[in-house]
């Protein structure tokens, strides 16, 4: 009897342990699932979060004017519309002369103009040109 005796003992100990052990596991995972619905909770916060900022980038409009050369360039956000100033670009050098082209067709001949007839100087000293059609 006395060897069932300390055989009943030893698994009474050992049954013990592993309540001890079963205890522990079970207010590690109760921490655990603590912590799982605390990141659940603000994981769905930031998804909150995250819609909010897609829609406003959804909904932004872009314009641009165009600024005069050498003033800096602008960027102004308000009211979802992001408006850019840009500014134009200085007038560039001169090229150089391009190759003489190709002779044109020669164009049809002009009307008929009017003709000087007679040129005097009369007795004042004037200049009188005579035209003729």
């Amino acid at each position: 009897i006395g060897t069932e005796v300390a055989k009943a003992e030893t698994a009474a100990r050992n049954a013990e342990a592993c309540r001890d052990e079963a205890c522990q596991c079970a207010e590690e995972a109760e921490a655990s699932a603590t912590v799982a619905v605390t990141k659940a909770s603000e994981a769905a916060s930031s998804a909150t979060a995250a819609q909010a900022a897609r829609e406003k980038v959804e909904s932004m409009r872009a314009e641009a004017t165009t600024l005069e050369p050498g003033t800096p360039a602008t960027a102004v956000y308000a009211d979802g519309v992001l408006t850019l100033g840009i500014p134009r670009g200085d007038t560039g050098a001169t090229g150089p002369q391009g190759a003489t082209g190709a002779k044109g067709a020669t164009g049809a001949a002009g009307a008929d103009g009017a003709s000087v007839t007679a040129v005097t100087v009369d007795a004042n000293g004037h200049l009188k040109v005579t035209i003729g059609g």
